[in-house]
Formats: structure tokens, C-alpha cells, sequence
């Protein structure tokens, strides 16, 4: 969110985390909806803030919320909580705003869904499958969203530092990094690539860009 504001970018932020969003708009001067996504007032006050600014150019969609473990002993509740954070979350963002886009036919959506999603994990087998839905979403959006000249693009990187890693153990982050050549993404390497998506001058929609490499567990 910095680089974007370093370009010039007014900011909206929304999340759940008020301590966070506030130390980033203190850096950035965003403006800071803090809220839980699922609820339609939430949503709502982001579109208006969004409209009282006058225009939105672009949406980053960065949620995402892992649960690991064998799928045979997830509970009914943890499965709908990894379709919920991971893909019924960012529909239900995107969807409210498009209105906003759609009046100027004009914008750019950037979906941040996972390498996982192209290669499912034992283990994550209902982040795998929310984050393919996730995929999915976005390149049917760009097909529907064309003739407005919105552009979607899907990011899938592969694992770097972020709170959904904090539950894992140093040896499950060791072995996940050695699946990723040794090491885990940098973050600042996925936000660049946001923040490419984000462009007014791109001309690309419909994309599925990868970022990082993953061998198999099968490997």
C-alpha cells in the first residue's frame, strides 16, 4: 500500500485488524473503513467514502485465510470459513463496487488468489479449493467486465511471510520454503506485482499470472 501511495494514490483500506489499518493510513493517509466484509454496512461504507472521492480506479483483493490439516478432520465450520475469507469475501467486495466502475467504464481489479489453487496441497484442501473458485471468479468477471473496459487479472503467488503463516511451525516453514527453492516469497516482491495490475496504462485482462516456484509434494 505504500508504493501506491508514493505514486500519488488515494487509499482506501478496509479490514478487520484496526491497529494495522490505522498504523497504514498514518504512513499512507488512506482513508481506513474498518469492518468485517461479509456484512453489507461494511461494504456499503466503503462504497460511499469511494464515491465522495469522486472516482475508483482499482480494486486489490488481498484476503485469504488457511486451514491446515486433513481434510477428513476439518469441521463443517472450517470449511465454510476457507470459502468465506478466501472467495465469497472478495465477490461480495468486488460486487459493491462495481458500480463505481461500470459509471466510468474504466478500472482495474487485481484478485490475489495462490499458486495453490494450479497445484493443490495435501493439507489445504479447502484454501486449494477456494482459491481455484477465486481464479475462476476472476476470469469470468474479466470476460463479463470487457465491453466496460475493466480490466481483471488474477495474481497466484506462491507462499510468503503474512499472518495466515504465524500458526505453522518453524520446521512446517522450513519445509515450505524448501518446496520454494529454500526460501518463501518476499512480500515486497508480490505487493511490486499488485501494484503492475493496478496500473491505469495496463492492457491486459483475463491473466493468471504466477509468481514463484513450487515443486510437487509428490516431488
Amino acid at each position: 500500500m505504500p508504493l501506491l501511495a508514493k505514486r500519488g494514490a488515494t487509499l482506501i483500506l478496509c479490514g478487520r485488524r484496526q491497529v494495522v489499518l490505522s498504523s497504514l493510513a498514518a504512513d499512507t493517509g488512506a482513508h481506513v473503513v474498518a469492518g468485517d466484509l461479509t456484512v453489507a454496512g461494511c461494504r456499503q461504507q466503503i462504497y460511499e467514502v469511494a464515491d465522495r472521492l469522486g472516482r475508483l480506479d482499482a480494486i486489490a483483493a488481498l484476503t485469504g485465510e488457511a486451514s491446515f490439516g486433513a481434510f477428513a478432520a476439518t469441521s463443517d465450520r472450517e470449511v465454510l470459513a476457507a470459502i468465506q475469507a478466501n472467495l465469497a469475501i472478495p465477490m461480495l467486495a468486488v460486487k459493491s463496487l462495481l458500480p463505481l466502475m461500470i459509471r466510468r467504464r474504466r478500472g482495474r481489479i487485481c484478485l490475489v488468489s495462490s499458486v495453490w489453487a494450479r497445484l493443490p496441497a495435501a493439507g489445504e484442501v479447502a484454501y486449494s479449493a477456494a482459491k481455484a473458485g477465486l481464479t475462476g471468479f476472476g476470469l469470468a468477471l474479466a470476460s463479463e467486465l470487457a465491453p466496460d473496459n475493466i480490466q481483471v487479472n488474477v495474481l497466484a503467488p506462491a507462499a510468503f511471510p503474512s499472518p495466515m503463516l504465524a500458526r505453522l511451525s518453524t520446521e512446517e516453514l522450513q519445509d515450505l520454503a524448501a518446496r520454494q527453492g529454500g526460501r518463501l516469497l518476499s512480500t515486497k516482491r508480490v505487493a511490486h506485482r499488485v501494484l503492475s495490475l493496478l496500473d491505469p496504462d495496463l492492457d491486459m485482462s483475463g491473466r493468471v499470472l504466477r509468481i514463484g516456484r513450487i515443486r510437487r509434494s509428490s516431488d
